[in-house]
């Protein structure tokens, strides 16, 4: 037997793992000088490490963390080939979904034109129905692109839409359309343009994993991530909530987002007696495909009311988002996590000012991003939309 280290990195770029020959005082000091000048070139790189005596033929190891930092954790099992590198991947299978739209599709436009001049929004929340909710600005083409930066160990990414897809995605192999027709059950209440409708049915996706990452199309990987940040295990997802209670005892005058999250909490008080204390972060959303199976046998009314809405109703059912997620933690098959998730809305008067390059932002602070917008920009919005095109462009672009 020969004593080796197990020295295991995670930069900015990529995972590396590699034996160092000699004690683990030998690999410390070498991670210490990595963290230095990663730090110093790249602005924020994250190190993990752990040491460990193991016999040189050995092609797969165990290995017990000892530091984890800025939320990253190594997978428990890393194949090796003694003297060699490799990139760490996924011991099963876990796929990246979207839903989007593009305002500018003429075939889209035709039906929401049809669908809108029949739609009231008397009494309805100003962001139901407003423009920025289906603005493109191929958001979704840098967002892919962070995904196979930051998350190389995605099977595959499947795009839910009614739109013709960017031709840069057309012609990715990783990626795949998936049209409204192929998961609604009753393609009747089609079109929609109600993202909760449309998510009530990405187990439905033809082929999907067991495993699902859910993105919006307007959120980011800004660091180097692996399963285990999202899937603890295969049959566990992390649940990231944020510092925003749910406003409980509050019937009027909340956003549609708020209704749902109230609408899933009272499922889960009723049924499980589980009661969620804070709303979810606006970041990547892992799913079970048998926890929303399960879901759907259960409250399959309700799926199918809130699949059967235009735009977003009050009594809509976030199935894929708050109700999945704390449904899992009240089953045993969700963990609460803390992330480094920063959320900014385009709206925002502040936001050239949350996006300048040095932001905490830029310097690497957080793991995700949402680069939201409620509602349409009042004031200088062709300049933002180019100032918005530039910080993509300059940050994710492949």
């Amino acid at each position: 037997m020969t004593l080796q280290t197990i020295l295991v990195i995670v930069s900015v770029s990529q995972i590396i793992v590699c034996r160092v020959p000699g004690t683990a005082h030998i690999a410390l000091m070498l991670l210490e000088e990595f963290r230095r000048l990663t730090t110093i070139r790249q602005g924020g790189a994250v190190v993990c490490v752990t040491a460990k005596n193991v016999p040189n033929t050995a092609e797969q190891l165990s290995l017990s963390i000892g530091m984890r930092r800025a939320g990253v954790c190594v997978p428990d099992v890393v194949k090796l080939t003694s003297g060699e590198s490799s990139v760490v991947k996924s011991e099963f299978d876990i796929d990246v979904v979207y839903t989007w739209v593009n305002h500018e599709d003429p075939d889209w436009l035709e039906l929401y034109r049809a669908v809108d001049s029949a739609y009231s929004t008397q009494n309805a929340h100003a962001s139901v129905n407003n423009w920025a909710r289906f603005q493109n600005r191929n958001e979704i083409v840098y967002s892919v692109w962070s995904v196979k930066r930051y998350a190389p160990w995605i099977r595959k990414i499947h795009v839910v839409t009614n739109c013709r897809l960017p031709a840069v995605l057309e012609q990715d192999n990783l990626v795949v359309k998936v049209t409204h027709e192929e998961v609604f059950p009753d393609s009747s209440v089609l079109p929609t343009f109600n993202s909760r409708a449309i998510e009530s049915n990405l187990h439905r996706i033809p082929g999907v994993a067991e495993r699902i990452l859910y993105f919006n199309d307007d959120f980011f990987l800004c660091q180097t991530t692996l399963p285990m940040d999202f899937f603890p295990d295969s049959q566990t997802v992390a649940v990231f909530p944020s510092k925003h209670d749910i406003p409980y005892g509050k019937t009027t005058g909340l956003r549609p987002i708020d209704y749902g999250a109230l609408n899933a909490c009272e499922l889960l008080i009723r049924d499980y007696d589980y009661k969620p204390a804070k709303k979810l972060h606006h970041s990547p959303y892992p799913l079970l495909k048998h926890n929303l199976e399960e879901l759907e046998e259960r409250y399959g009314d309700l799926f199918n009311a809130t699949r059967s809405h235009k735009f977003r109703d009050n009594s809509d059912i976030p199935s894929a988002t708050t109700l999945q997620a704390y449904y899992a933690v009240a089953v045993g098959r969700g963990i609460l996590r803390e992330i480094d998730s920063r959320y900014v809305d385009i709206g925002d008067p502040l936001f050239p000012l949350l996006i300048h390059p040095l932001s905490p932002l830029r310097r690497g602070k957080y793991q995700t991003l949402c680069l939201n917008e409620v509602t349409t920009p009042r004031i200088f919005a062709r300049i933002r939309d180019r100032v918005v095109r530039r910080f993509l462009e300059s940050t994710f672009s492949d």
